[in-house]
């Protein structure tokens, strides 16, 4: 990261203090390394402002600070810190070239994520389940320029969270994995939990490709670029057939795509 503070405060705030040199973002005083910008994030349970003077002692170039809450030096103030922490990933995302691949849906998230991860030689990921409003800007202020692929996990409590994280993802490719009844009470009713989870498919351009399960009427909408969808038994573009499973609950399946079929064996169960 070639970034410095005067530099990021031309985007998100007003610096107070000298300039220095930014070796990555942080949100976390007990990983903050020397020469880390230490965003201070205001969450449920902790006030990121209270880890200030630890994030400087610790080594770091500033900190981003909500104005008028720390008077310590050098640092960014801002209006939000939260909003701060999207804006600054927005920036990274604008340095970005390798394809970026985005993973939403009621379940199997983590899990695609991991997979997808594992199969696209060079990616990055987001650690664990990085899928929030902290996590995700986290995940692609992290990724390295070597990186060959991002694979972003984008988690969802209702509408307009999707939306709200675009800046920082623009995803080339949405995945939706499903729309199940999981967490059906945090959006209300199935037809919010659909709006929501199709935002992550409104992020995509003219060249984006969604790829949504093959039976769910709720995703079959229209959108800027193309869809693949995917079936297990059933019709669709790429589909999983003759499904079975070992003693240790690992599948295999025939694997029938546009481009040829292809038996697989997972070595996960």
């Amino acid at each position: 990261m070639n970034w410095r503070l005067v530099e990021v405060a031309a985007d998100i705030g007003t610096l107070v203090g000298e300039d220095a040199a930014i070796n990555r973002i942080s949100t976390d005083t007990r990983t903050v390394g020397v020469g880390d910008l230490f965003v201070a994030i205001v969450g449920e349970l902790h006030d990121g402002h209270t880890f200030v003077a630890d994030a400087l002692a610790a080594g770091a170039a500033g900190v981003v600070v909500n104005a008028g809450r720390s008077d310590a030096t050098p640092r960014i103030d801002v209006q939000d810190t939260g909003r701060a922490l999207l804006e600054l990933a927005a920036l990274r995302r604008q340095d970005l070239t390798m394809p970026v691949i985005a993973v939403t849906g009621s379940t199997g998230k983590t899990t695609t994520k991991d997979m997808l991860a594992s199969a696209i030689p060079g990616s990055w990921a987001s650690p664990a389940s990085f899928n929030n409003e902290v996590g995700v800007p986290l995940t692609v202020l992290q990724t390295p320029r070597t990186a060959d692929a991002l694979v972003v996990e984008m988690g969802s409590r209702g509408r307009g969270h999707l939306e709200w994280l675009m800046p920082a993802v623009r995803p080339d490719v949405a995945i939706i994995t499903n729309l199940g009844v999981v967490h059906l009470e945090t959006f209300g009713d199935a037809e919010t939990l659909a709006d929501s989870k199709w935002e992550i498919v409104e992020g995509l351009g003219e060249t984006g490709v969604a790829v949504l399960p093959a039976d769910e009427p709720r995703l079959t909408r229209s959108h800027p670029g193309s869809t693949v969808t995917f079936a297990v038994e059933g019709e669709a573009d790429v589909s999983a057939r003759n499904v079975e499973f070992d003693e240790g609950g690992r599948a295999s399946f025939s694997l029938v795509t546009p481009h040829g079929n292809r038996d697989v064996q997972l070595s996960m169960p």
